[in-house]
């Protein structure tokens, strides 16, 4: 396309778009002013022919206040008989009142003459009807109703003169198209009266009828209504309710309606637009040329520069434009030609940067694929850049799963609140390094390693996102707990074999006058207590015996015991050490179908002892110990667990509870050898045993052992 079509179509362009605008602008300005001059006039134009409608009333009002208080009237009215006195009378009404300002004028008596008319020959009532006026209130008053079929404004009121002889005066005005017209005199707007929603005296009946809708669906004594299509032209008006009008024995609404015409308000929007189309016109001329002449002192020299850009385009940086001329466009020209020639210099160079980093960036991908540890970089919005093969295979996960993402949105479980916190502390430079080991809920344990991205290290600039690396320790962590664990089996076994040799001979001399006392004794409950130590001390010499062999194993036979059965025996035997000590209450809750567990009587029955002589101890004075069972994994597995309120274990000290010697008791009350022991009967028949515990609410021990089943 040429230069002057282009440029021709460019201005004619701002031209319709500019007279678009102006035309819409204006447009829109002036229905704002119109809507609001057309506001006005019709609020005065309602208001006005309002105050003229309540005039007539006012003028109804106050003649009747002055024949109510005129003695005048009065003294006539009591000689009201004859003709003499009638004629007195309207000749008394005339001067006092602007009888010709009103339709009718009725005076009804309880005495003779009944009722007089005037004027006498009006002839739009039928007697009848003037006959059928009755006045309900003793005090002055107006209203709106039917006379036969005529819509009359009458005033009432009544006179009594002291020979109780009962007047009735009443001054009717006929609403009828003179009295619209008086309404409206000398006045652009239009009036007619409704009721409801029929009409009854105006000018509507030339023009269409207003919607029912807007009739009967009025809310409030005063309405306003913009822009109504009424027989295809525009109007505004506003419903008025003026009174209750009663029509067959039913009430109706009587609505003043003020019309106006949008008629002046259009042609003058008409008129604006007409002149903003003239100018767009001229404007439209005056471009033309303007383009034309542009076209010819411009146009040559662009081609030529376009020709000679398309080269450049094409890789020939050896051309050269030349154009005599001390204006913009030899400027223009000259500019040109340097741009070129640095072109060509700098394209060989950025040659030689993009080889460089080519080789760089595909050294470095096979250096960050190669690390077995994971790696990810985030950047400074949190979103990931770049991760390495190992990062994919720890987590499975796809690369367009991972890289575009959001770090906190990928969905990996080692990535908690704590981990994106420190992410976002270093890159907010509120530290430099962070470490943490993660374990995951499928016991991976993984050590996490966060360092700072520099934008540029040497010269040690602003951290511009986060280096994550995860390595997976998990083999690592196992290999150091089976050693923890093996010490401390070796341990205990080296400490049960001394105490075993120390604790035989006094156990022996226990057991002997344990047995002398028994049979001496004759007091059968101390006899009790007696056996129960006599029991008691065979199960120490049991434990001992188990010692050794713990200290020294050896290929036993498989044996099973009952669990709920050896569970009740103990119980059974710490209540009665601690009924009078303290205030314990122990609640169990037993799977009665579960099978015999693989484990000796004597060893779970110590178990169990010190499982429940811990929570005892840990409990001050009152408490509650739940102890229960059920069966779990399939039938491979029997669960017990002891439960209590004590004063629980501070979370630093879980991970020391097996060891032995290691107590939590004041005063070295206890010899910290009790949890030793039964995690080593435990791990003996290949059970699992759980610790959960929070300092000051109480402690849950969880033991598996193997069914007899599984």
């Amino acid at each position: 396309m040429k230069l002057f079509t282009k440029t021709f179509f460019f201005f004619m362009s701002i031209i319709i778009l500019q007279s678009s605008l102006t035309v819409l602008f204006i447009t829109n300005f002036m229905k704002k002013n119109n809507l609001e001059d057309a506001k006005k006039e019709l609020a005065n134009e309602s208001m006005l022919i309002y105050e003229n409608f309540n005039s007539w009333k006012r003028n109804i009002w106050i003649s009747l206040i002055h024949m109510k208080d005129d003695r005048g009237l009065r003294s006539r009215l009591e000689n009201y008989e004859s003709l003499f006195s009638k004629s007195d009378l309207i000749s008394y009404l005339h001067e006092k009142l602007p009888i010709n300002s009103f339709d009718c004028l009725v005076i009804k008596s309880n005495k003779y003459p009944y009722l007089e008319i005037i004027p006498s020959d009006l002839n739009i009532f039928t007697l009848p009807d003037l006959r059928n006026l009755k006045n309900y209130k003793d005090h002055p008053y107006i209203q709106t109703n039917f006379l036969g079929h005529v819509l009359t404004m009458t005033g009432t009121a009544r006179i009594i003169s002291s020979r109780e002889k009962i007047i009735d005066i009443f001054i009717i005005k006929v609403l009828d198209e003179n009295f619209i017209n008086l309404l409206t005199a000398q006045r652009r707007s239009q009036a007619s009266l409704f009721l409801d929603d029929r009409l009854l005296i105006g000018s509507f009946q030339e023009m269409g009828y207003i919607p029912q809708e807007d009739l009967l669906s009025i809310n409030s004594s005063y309405t306003e209504i913009y822009g109504k299509d009424l027989d295809g032209k525009s109007f505004n008006y506003t419903i008025q309710k003026l009174d209750r009008v009663e029509l067959d024995k039913t009430g109706h609404n009587l609505l003043l309606i003020t019309l106006l015409s949008n008629l002046p308000y259009q042609k003058r929007l008409i008129s604006i637009k007409t002149t903003v189309l003239y100018m767009a016109i001229i404007s439209a001329l005056l471009t033309a040329a303007l383009s034309l002449f542009l076209s010819r002192n411009i146009s040559k020299p662009v081609k030529k520069l376009l020709a000679a850009m398309h080269r450049v385009k094409n890789g020939r940086y050896e051309v050269e434009s030349r154009v005599v001329s001390k204006t913009e466009i030899g400027e223009l020209f000259q500019g040109f030609n340097e741009m070129v020639s640095q072109l060509s210099q700098d394209k060989i160079k950025m040659q030689n940067y993009i080889n460089e980093i080519i080789m760089l960036k595909d050294y470095n991908e096979k250096i960050i694929h190669s690390i077995q540890s994971g790696i990810a970089i985030v950047n400074q919005d949190m979103i990931v850049e770049k991760v390495n093969a190992s990062f994919l295979d720890y987590f499975h996960r796809k690369e367009e799963e991972v890289v575009g993402k959001r770090i906190d949105g990928v969905g990996i479980e080692i990535l908690d609140p704590e981990i994106l916190e420190n992410i976002r502390y270093l890159i907010d430079h509120s530290m430099d390094y962070f470490s943490k080991v993660k374990r995951s809920n499928g016991n991976r344990v993984y050590e996490l390693k966060l360092y700072p991205l520099a934008s540029n290290p040497v010269m040690h600039g602003d951290a511009s996102g986060c280096v994550i690396t995860i390595e997976d320790i998990s083999e690592k962590i196992e290999l150091e707990n089976k050693i923890f664990q093996a010490e401390k089996l070796a341990s205990i076994s080296m400490l049960s074999a001394g105490v075993a040799h120390e604790i035989n001979n006094p156990l022996s001399s226990i057991m002997s006058n344990v047995q002398n006392l028994i049979e001496e004794e004759k007091n059968e409950d101390k006899k009790v207590s007696l056996k129960w130590i006599e029991q008691e001390t065979r199960r120490i010499a049991r434990t001992v015996r188990e010692l050794l062999n713990f200290a020294s194993p050896e290929t036993r036979s498989v044996e099973s015991s009952d669990i709920n059965e050896i569970i009740k025996r103990v119980i059974e035997l710490i209540r009665y050490s601690i009924k009078r000590e303290k205030d314990i209450t122990i609640e169990t809750s037993f799977d009665m179908n579960i099978p015999q567990a693989i484990i000796k009587e004597d060893e779970l029955q110590q178990i169990m002892i010190n499982l429940i002589t811990n929570s005892i101890q840990a409990i001050a004075k009152s408490g509650r110990i739940v102890v229960s069972t059920c069966l779990q994994s399939d039938d491979h597995l029997v669960q017990i667990t002891v439960e209590d309120n004590g004063t629980g274990i501070k979370k630093e000290h879980l991970p020391h509870i097996f060891d032995p010697f290691f107590t939590t008791k004041p005063n070295w009350e206890g010899t910290g050898l009790g949890l030793s022991i039964v995690y080593g009967i435990v791990k003996k028949y290949n059970g699992i045993i759980e610790v959960e515990s929070e300092a000051g609410v109480g402690t849950k021990v969880i033991i598996k052992l193997p069914s007899l089943r599984g």
